[in-house]
């Protein structure tokens, strides 16, 4: 394609292969090529003996006879790009199917549109579209096969590969090819273009080969697939390969063991799932550390708590087990937890209502402020369902112990008798009568030492498919929720009924995954918290603190210059502490808890909030090498310049940011040189993909391709460029966007519209504030805000929320909540902030009668004294006996206010307090 943003079509190439034998290959030329382009491109075909084809002549003749009519798989990298090259029409789906593209390649009424929705964002879902009428061979509707090499390279490996890393990752023996510029027609570039398929096929072929050491691999025609297998067109994710495994040894998911399996079960457990813990505890301030983390924290807690029974188990069980679970919570001190025996007797949930207990919870203090999940001793007066694990409270000088309402235990009712061992790329048996995860871990471990003894592909391989088992495997597939639109195109007014039965007033259904069980789910994470918490009690019980912790690490403030105020912990005390919890092998994995960045000297840490850190050391001469940098918050940004990705700029803004804070000493010659490569004097960019339809659509991008051929549209499966107005005022907010360049000169000259309105918008880049203009946000304002992010979390030292300014050693807030809003799992995407969006970040809240809620409100402050009311609320006394009276109807910003003070505990004279503490908070 040009390199321009259009990517227009220039010419394709293409090969058939048929029991790996090529029978076909030619080349395509696109409609808007000169007749000098067209020359070239007939003189290579002539050169290299290649068949000739127009766009729709290959469409016609050789992309819908084999794909459709033979059903030959198609394969590519980065499929769906490709498709809307070769496309000469897109559109977007509607009811169900609005999350999907639409994709006309022919004219002719006989070949159906191809439909592509992305899941994420190296996935895609890719079918024929179904048509009005079928002709007798076309019943039942074929879908086609479509396979993306770049979706299965990383379900295979875990990681993110190019098509030369792939092929290098797998050593395929034709690799892509390297050439200084793209984007015109020249001998050089064809060649380039067709060593593209070359390179493809023949990672293919690896890709394939390594497929096909799975037990669950077949060739067969999908329609005529054994029962345990999975094509290889259907593998989306390391979550497809795990899963596959659990079919091949005989694990049912739950809710075919149990169809009957009780709803409101699942749904406690939904409620008390929290996922990871991530915060910081030392903000602003340069520290020695040491950085631990467990081995496969997620696996070893799967372990100890024995869930393998209930992976495995013939049914599900539960039982009260509340007086029991009372009598445990009364009486488990820190030391017990050492002991394994007791870790398969926390597979409980637990209903309390918190008074002042250290829980997890969801929570924000303003409307403003982003949702984030904090571990704080939290008030409420409504019950609430937790984990066992998130319950037992490590005998802190303010934490007691929480009265019980009602505890469920579950346990397994017998053992599948379909249970059967599965070879795992046929090196490696599991069987499920065992403690499988204990297999893969210490097996990866094997396979790590005879990498790093002889470096071998095939153990290499192996090392990549246990450790993707283990972290899938043992967590991420048991919490997979997909968000399915309904049958209708357009949102009610009224309340909808979904099939599970709840009222909720959005259109959208959280349908669970495949084995998709809220109990395993978190009960994995409740116990990775307490882990967690018990590695924090042994630093703090030895006088100690922490930087950050992030899921199953912790930063250990330790080193000869820390503060007198923090003592330094024994690490190795702590570590031989936890190795009682060991449930492997001793000379596989000798510490359960093991210490990273073990050959770096000095190491420090600097850490602003949550997954916002950098770790680093300082030399001799005060010059400060970033070891490792957080790029939370930057992911999306355009670098300054061609070779700056994301990780290189993540390094540098971090740099700055300890070069501001830290202020070392460099020679003039040093400085001159940091100071060019800081200067991020330059507007802030932001990359964003054009992978759903609902963005394509949107009002503005309508407007900019409007009236254009397609060639000359900005198409799906491309990128966009934003920026960040400087200024926003009103109720509306621009959103400029423009057709993705790379180059700011040429990016400076594009058309930018609002995405909304699709009004132009003339960018003031060099923010002379014209009238009519709007000027952008810099990088440089961008590296500020990100060094000042509060961590609203944390309490400063006088047990308020801390902000942009607070630095020194963080507590824990003591909150106080009303009534938990309910809200989708789309909040697991914004809590870890991961920064730019151009779509709309509020969750989708369910099920909450806003004018009930707010009745019981006012009724519940209707004795207090109307001037305390009103001053608390933060309205007149006039408005607020209006409101009382019901002759107003609060606005938004008021009606949250009364939620939160008819939440807050009454005084001694029963009336709300006008500055309470602890602080309210939404959860």
């Amino acid at each position: 394609t040009t390199t321009d943003f259009l990517q227009k079509l220039l010419y394709g190439f293409f090969r058939v292969y048929e029991d790996s034998v090529l029978i076909k290959e030619g080349v395509f030329v696109g409609n808007d090529l000169s007749a000098q382009q067209l020359e070239i491109i007939k003189r290579f075909a002539n050169q290299t003996k290649l068949a000739l084809y127009t766009r729709a002549e290959f469409v016609e003749n050789v992309f819908y006879p084999e794909v459709y009519k033979l059903g030959t798989l198609c394969v590519g990298f980065n499929l769906p790009f490709d498709i809307s090259r070769v496309a000469i029409h897109a559109g977007g789906g509607v009811g169900h199917n609005r999350r999907k593209f639409n994709f006309q390649l022919s004219r002719r009424i006989r070949w159906p549109r191809i439909r592509i929705e992305a899941i994420s964002g190296r996935a895609a879902f890719i079918t024929f579209a179904s048509k009005s009428k079928y002709r007798a061979w076309e019943k039942p509707f074929f879908q086609g096969r479509f396979l993306d090499l770049s979706t299965l390279a990383r379900a295979l490996t875990g990681e993110v590969h190019t098509l030369r890393s792939a092929g290098k990752c797998f050593n395929a023996r034709e690799l892509k090819s390297k050439i200084d510029s793209l984007g015109s027609v020249t001998i050089e570039e064809l060649r380039y273009a067709r060593q593209d398929v070359l390179a493809t096929w023949s990672l293919y072929e690896q890709l394939r080969d390594e497929y096909l050491q799975h037990p669950f691999a077949s060739l067969e025609n999908e329609r005529k697939q054994p029962p345990a297998s999975l094509p290889i067109t259907k593998i989306y994710s390391e979550a497809s390969v795990v899963k596959a495994y659990l079919r091949a040894m005989g694990c049912r998911p739950l809710l075919d063991a149990q169809p009957n399996f009780s709803r409101k079960l699942l749904g406690y457990a939904a409620a008390s799932y929290y996922g990871g813990r991530a915060e910081v505890r030392v903000r602003k301030c340069s520290l020695p550390v040491v950085v631990v983390d467990f081995t496969s924290m997620y696996a070893t807690v799967f372990i100890l708590l024995d869930l393998q029974k209930l992976l495995t188990a013939k049914r599900i069980g539960h039982q009260d087990v509340t007086v029991d679970t009372q009598r445990l919570l009364d009486g488990v001190k820190p030391e017990d937890l050492y002991d394994a025996s007791l870790w398969p007797r926390l597979n409980r949930l637990v209903k309390v209502k918190p008074q002042g207990e250290i829980v997890p919870v969801r929570m924000r203090i303003r409307q403003e402020d982003p949702w984030g999940i904090a571990v704080a001793p939290l008030h409420s007066d409504e019950e609430r369902w937790y984990t066992l694990c998130d319950l037992i409270q490590l005998k802190r000088s303010t934490s007691h112990t929480p009265k019980v309402l009602e505890a469920i235990e579950f346990f397994a009712d017998g053992v599948d008798e379909n249970l059967k061992t599965a070879e795992l790329r046929n090196r490696v048996t599991l069987d499920p009568r065992q403690q499988i995860f204990k297999t893969v871990v210490e097996q990866r471990q094997i396979a790590k030492r005879a990498k790093g003894e002889r470096g071998r592909q095939e153990v290499s391989r192996t090392e990549r498919a246990l450790k993707t088992f283990a972290t899938s495997g043992a967590y991420g597939i048991y919490f997979e929720l997909n968000v399915t639109p309904s049958q209708l195109s357009k949102p009610l007014s009224g309340t909808v009924y979904s099939d599970v039965g709840y009222e909720c007033a959005d259109v959208h259904d959280e349908r669970p995954g495949a084995y998709c069980n809220p109990i395993i789910a978190t009960l994995v994470t409740g116990a990775s918290r307490l882990v967690l918490a018990l590695l924090e009690h042994e630093v703090a019980s030895r006088g100690g603190t922490f930087a950050f912790c992030d899921t199953d690490s912790l930063s250990i403030a330790a080193g000869d210059d820390c503060p007198d105020s923090i003592p330094l912990p024994d690490i190795c005390e702590i570590i031989a502490k936890f190795n009682r919890l060991n449930p492997y092998d001793g000379n596989l994995v000798p510490d359960l808890l093991k210490i990273e960045y073990k050959g770096v000297k000095g190491l420090r840490c600097f850490a602003v909030s949550a997954k916002r850190y950098v770790l680093f050391t300082k030399d001799a001469k005060d010059r400060i090498k970033i070891i490792k940098a957080s790029e939370s918050g930057m992911g999306g940004i355009i670098g300054r310049t061609e070779k700056e990705t994301t990780r290189k700029l993540a390094r540098r803004i971090w740099l700055a940011i300890l070069i501001s804070e830290l202020k070392p000493q460099y020679d003039a010659t040093r400085t001159r040189r940091l100071k060019k490569l800081l200067n991020f004097d330059v507007p802030l960019r932001h990359k964003v993909p054009l992978s759903q339809p609902q963005l394509w659509l949107s009002r503005g991008f309508k407007k900019f391709n409007k009236g254009k051929p397609y060639a000359d549209r900005a198409k799906p499966f491309g990128f966009l460029q934003a920026v960040t107005p400087l200024l926003q005022t009103g109720k509306d907010k621009l959103r400029p966007i423009a057709p993705y360049e790379r180059d700011m000169r040429k990016a400076k000259k594009l058309p930018w519209i609002d995405m909304e309105t699709g009004l132009a918008v003339n960018i003031d880049w060099q923010r002379s504030w014209y009238a009519g203009t709007v000027p952008v946000s810099s990088l440089q304002e961008f590296v500020k805000r990100y060094a000042r992010h509060p961590e609203t979390k944390g309490a400063d030292q006088y047990g308020l929320p801390s902000n942009e300014d607070t630095r020194g050693v963080l507590g824990r807030l003591d909150l106080y909540s009303g009534p938990p809003v309910r809200i989708g799992k789309e909040i697991d995407r914004l809590d870890e902030d991961e920064g730019f969006s151009l779509d709309d970040c509020a969750p989708v809240e369910y099920g909450r009668d806003e004018g009930r809620d707010v009745g019981a409100a006012i009724e519940k402050l209707a004795d207090a004294r109307h001037k305390e009311i009103a001053q608390q609320v933060g309205i007149s006394e006039r408005y607020w006996r209006m409101i009382r009276k019901g002759k107003r109807k609060p606005k938004e910003a008021v009606r949250r206010a009364i939620l939160h003070a008819a939440a807050l505990p009454p005084n001694k004279s029963g009336r709300p307090e006008q500055h309470p503490q602890p602080l309210q908070a939404e959860t």
